[in-house]
């Protein structure tokens, strides 16, 4: 059916008037696991490189090739033979990726017809990967995430002709649907979302931000109700810290995770804004999956741009990626508050979870620590990456999109990128291990209720006084804004400060018309509510977006209730005597 359907919409090969309309992929097949064409790797080591470069060949009719480069964003897919080492399959192919279809070497995608697979296989995402001068950044993460015992799709590389013409050197990567979960030992009858773009964030409501942000998608088990997504955001968003860390173990493959953060430290995958990566719920057993995409949007990616031998830049010196404490998170909102309409700082709530949570973060380290120990050395990649680009650097250094001369020095480039960067890591785990031991905390919450209104209690555990003029104090954390402290406010160290949490605006109108308002007209008064379903409050520095002194996340809980830190500025959580001001 979806074969007659691109037959329809294509027509002579002339572009339709209106936006085509999508043609649905054939459906899921149970398939065999993978054979021994994906790159071989043995216990704890770096895959070895493919002996030698598959071959595919795509035909289709010319006047549906004109139509597809006529309109490479368009999502028709045009019917084709397609032929892997000259066994031959039929299925539908078009141009695939985001600002990869704008290149001049464009990435496709292929479905192929039911009843029809290749090495195990009936789709196939080919990454041109122009950008990357040799082509090389994202199928070292992808190894890299392998040899880390990371769920992540395999990766080779393939050369590809169409209509007899040679593309080039392609990344060949699994697509993340039902050939993956088989492949990967997950239920095969599982549930697939796929971030929308821009949005990997994991907030619980609005998922997503119409004006800027895509939803997320459903690509198998679409007829399903999404409340199992809804109910994955909840325990993100609404559990206590005291009860985080078991919480996520139950719901989610939470090692996997752990150390899928501690990949991304690795190879600096600072722009995770927009990668649209996958979460897997294996629905027999109650856990999701994270599985990663768009690794090439890690540092060493944008070289094409840069001269041979250039250095990286600077950038790559962030550390807590895609977190609310990650300097991306300014750098790259900067850029897109002038771009993107509605645009707000976008940064990963589990993550940011994770960073301020003590044990999850002692979990976090020692996976990054013992990488940065172990596979990400110069002494154990530099073999890897020789013997890699001994196997394929000939074809690419052959394809006619690629400058040979610069996409020779990139190996000894990624090289020294690796050991740059584990230097920079090195360097900064002290200061992550300290995370969150600043002076100035969130110590307590009071809901509202019969005994009074809400408030929020700010702790100074240092010895010494805190300015906190201008200090911004918000429910909503990527709207840091709602209320800043006034000028003058000095917090003494172990002292307490009492924030009235009523919604009502501050500071109140004078008296006197006349006179200007009086911020110091009796204790603070906060312009929202804190809600009995549970929410956040964060405490950031005067005029900022990221990187706040502190912030607390809470889940539903009685009216009149308070929560906070079990004693003052302590690093534990629950449920404490409503008593603001007084110590815990």
């Amino acid at each position: 059916m979806a074969f007659l359907l691109a037959l329809a919409c294509t027509g002579a090969g002339e572009p339709p008037a209106t936006t085509p309309p999508q043609v649905e992929p054939p459906p899921y097949q149970q398939l065999p696991p993978p054979g021994p064409s994906w790159p071989a790797a043995a216990p704890g080591e770096l895959p070895s490189p493919e002996v030698r470069l598959r071959r595919l060949d795509v035909t289709l009719a010319a006047s549906d090739l004109a139509a597809l480069d006529a309109n490479p964003y368009w999502d028709v897919m045009y019917p084709a033979t397609v032929k892997l080492d000259g066994r031959e399959a039929k299925g539908l192919v078009r141009y695939r990726g985001a600002s990869s279809r704008t290149r001049p070497q464009k990435s496709w995608r292929i479905d192929l017809d039911p009843g029809y697979a290749l090495e195990g296989r009936d789709r196939f995402a080919l990454l041109a990967e122009y950008d990357d001068a040799a082509k090389l950044v994202e199928r070292f993460a992808v190894d890299l995430y392998r040899v880390l015992g990371l769920p992540v799709p395999y990766a080779r590389f393939v050369k590809l002709t169409v209509n007899g013409e040679y593309r080039g050197v392609f990344l060949d990567m699994e697509r993340v649907g039902g050939e993956y979960l088989v492949h990967h030992g997950q239920e095969p009858d599982a549930s697939i979302y796929r971030c929308g773009g821009r949005n990997c964030e994991l907030k619980q409501q609005p998922r997503f931000e119409a004006s800027y942000q895509q939803d997320f998608t459903k690509t198998r088990n679409e007829a399903l109700p999404w409340d199992d997504l809804d109910r994955f955001l909840e325990v993100v968003s609404r559990t206590d810290d005291a009860d985080l860390e078991r919480r996520l173990g139950e719901v989610m493959d939470l090692d996997a995770y752990l150390g899928n953060l501690a990949a991304d430290e690795l190879i600096a995958n600072t722009v995770l804004e927009d990668a649209r990566a996958y979460w897997v719920h294996e629905l027999h057993r109650d856990v999701w999956t994270y599985v990663p995409w768009d690794l090439n949007n890690a540092q060493p990616y944008w070289s094409r741009d840069l001269s041979a031998g250039a250095p990286l830049g600077g950038v790559w010196r962030e550390a807590q990626i895609f977190s609310i404490y990650d300097d991306a998170v300014k750098r790259i909102y900067d850029v897109r508050v002038n771009e993107r309409a509605g645009q707000k700082p976008t940064w990963s709530v589990l993550a940011t979870r994770v960073w301020d949570h003590p044990a999850l973060r002692a979990r976090l380290l020692a996976r990054l620590e013992s990488a940065l120990q172990g596979v990400f050395t110069p002494e154990r990649v530099g073999p890897y990456l020789d013997a890699l680009w001994a196997a394929v650097g000939p074809e690419i250094l052959g394809d006619p999109f690629v400058d040979a001369a610069r996409a020779a020095t990139e190996p000894a480039r990624l090289l020294a990128f690796v050991r740059d960067r584990r230097s920079v890591l090195l360097s900064r785990l002290p200061a992550l291990r300290a995370h969150g031991s600043g002076p100035l905390v969130v110590n307590e919450l009071g809901l509202p209720g019969a005994t009074g209104p809400g408030y929020v209690e700010l702790y100074n555990r240092g010895d010494a006084d805190l300015d906190l003029s201008g200090a911004q104090v918000t429910d909503d954390l990527r709207v840091p804004a709602k209320y800043a402290l006034p000028a003058g406010t000095v917090l003494p160290g172990h002292g307490h400060l009492v924030l009235v949490a009523d919604g009502t605006p501050w500071p109140p109108p004078p008296p006197d018309p006349a006179l200007p308002p009086d911020p110091t007209a009796g204790p603070p008064h906060l312009p929202f509510v804190l809600s009995t379903s549970g929410g956040e409050l964060g405490v950031f520095p005067a005029g900022t977006i990221h990187a706040p002194y502190d912030l607390v996340y809470f889940g539903p809980r009685a009216s009149g209730s308070a929560y906070g830190r079990t004693s003052d500025g302590a690093e534990t959580f629950g449920n404490v005597p409503r008593t603001p001001g007084a110590p815990n």
